[in-house]
């Protein structure tokens, strides 16, 4: 009896070192994380049970009422509901997260299959030995504290690296594709791409003066903002049309004004006409005369724009206001002029002219330059000023014209918008003698009123 005891002690020492080896085991092999500190605590009760069951079913028959064999007895009550649930690698398998759990088997008299995952390589419990703890190095799983909560191990790989190489700010799917609004617009219109403007524009003149010379005779037209209306006294019109790419572009412009004055005014004779009266200079007189002047212009010219800077632009280089730009434009300038001069017949003492209907046209080619410089305040409002000088005496003796304006845009859209402006325009030709004499000196200013269409 003696010598069973000693055997079963013996015995019960061998297990109780086992177990210490066990749980020494798991507590080193144990990672930080607390899902995987359940795990080995779980796994280390079954083996204990699994080790402890043949030893205390024999002491129990040997030692029924010994206090040793009741504390063997009591752990096991914790791990019941364990080792229903399967083996130690069945309760690791659970931590890991899968995307199909495994199937629970409903015949209680088949043992539990083992949970199978594709990242694991652990044997079944039952393949352990007590005295081989089992260890984390036996998985290709990286250990669960280098994983946190929101990176779930992907079942279907089992070369992928460890999951502490990628921080958590460091995005697991691929950056957006998706561009913004600016850059949207920038691939639609790339900046070599082709921008044409059309503005047809009214030009309403607050005041107009023209001298008129005609066959040597000298009349005038006034008008100003109350004649605005009289179509029969003064119109103008004009359409300006606008092509660029990138820094280089060209300018189509056209124009036409029409004046016409009637009434009792002064009209200059030129000597050569009254000198068979004996007069030696020119007679100026009050007649009935009617003056018409109409006057076409088209402007042909390219321009390069030498300036398109943001001066606010940031260090990312994002577009930002005011913009600064400054154009400079050459080219031709091409003038038909028309001037029609009736005059009714004059009695003056013992000198009576008859009827006079003197008119003249010339069509004039001038070299042109001018420039234009702007500042966009937003996308929407810009302001700034335009001039351009031609002529320079060719195609008579004096030949000159320019015009000045400065003014404001507003784009209702960024295809429509207004331009408003303040307009002022000389135009000088004169070329020939006595009654051969024509030209016309003419000045006006008033308002211009556009509407800017982008195509």
């Amino acid at each position: 009896m003696s010598k069973l005891t000693t055997r079963h002690s013996i015995h019960l020492f061998t297990i109780s070192c086992a177990m210490a080896v066990v749980n020494v085991a798991g507590a080193i092999a144990a990672p930080a994380h607390i899902e995987t500190i359940k795990l080995n605590k779980s796994a280390t009760k079954v083996l204990q049970a699994q080790a402890v069951q043949p030893a205390i079913e024999v002491s129990s028959a040997v030692l029924p009422n010994n206090l040793l064999s009741r504390s063997l007895k009591e752990p096991l009550t914790d791990v019941i509901d364990l080792t229903n649930r399967g083996t130690a690698a069945d309760l690791m398998a659970e931590t890991v997260p899968s995307s199909t759990p495994p199937a629970e088997s409903t015949d209680p008299n088949l043992s539990p299959t083992p949970a199978t995952d594709a990242t694991t390589d652990i044997p079944p419990a039952t393949e352990v030995t007590p005295s081989e703890p089992v260890s984390p190095a036996s998985t290709d799983v990286p250990p669960a504290s280098d994983l946190t909560p929101s990176e779930p191990v992907s079942p279907a790989s089992t070369d992928s690296p460890p999951s502490s190489d990628v921080t958590p700010s460091e995005p697991l799917s691929p950056p957006s594709d998706e561009s913004s609004p600016s850059q949207l617009e920038a691939q639609a219109e790339p900046e070599n791409s082709w921008e044409f403007l059309i503005e047809p524009y009214l030009f309403l003149p607050f005041n107009l003066d023209a001298d008129v010379t005609v066959g040597g005779r000298t009349a005038s037209v006034e008008a100003d903002l109350s004649d605005i209306f009289s179509l029969d006294s003064i119109f103008a019109a004009s359409l300006r049309f606008q092509a660029r790419r990138d820094r280089f572009g060209f300018i189509f412009d056209g124009s036409y004004l029409f004046g016409r004055e009637k009434g009792n005014q002064e009209v200059t004779i030129p000597q050569e006409v009254v000198a068979q009266f004996g007069l030696t200079n020119d007679l100026n007189i009050r007649a009935d005369t009617t003056v018409t002047t109409r006057l076409a212009t088209i402007d042909l010219a390219g321009f390069y724009r030498v300036l398109d800077e943001d001066l606010g632009r940031t260090e990312t280089g994002a577009k930002t206001y005011p913009t600064l730009i400054l154009d400079t434009y050459a080219g031709l300038r091409i003038n038909f002029i028309s001037l029609d001069l009736e005059i009714d017949s004059i009695s003056v003492n013992n000198i009576t002219l008859n009827d006079q209907d003197l008119n003249t046209s010339v069509t004039l080619f001038e070299p042109l330059i001018g420039g234009r410089l702007g500042l966009e305040l937003s996308d929407r409002w810009t302001i700034g000023m335009r001039g351009d000088f031609s002529g320079f005496g060719v195609n008579g003796d004096k030949n000159s014209t320019w015009n000045f304006l400065f003014g404001t845009q507003y784009w209702l859209s960024r295809s429509v918008g207004l331009q408003l402006a303040y307009r002022f325009t000389r135009l000088v030709y004169e070329d020939g003698d006595g009654q051969d004499a024509r030209g016309i000196d003419l000045s006006q200013n008033g308002l211009w009123l556009g509407m800017i269409f982008r195509l």
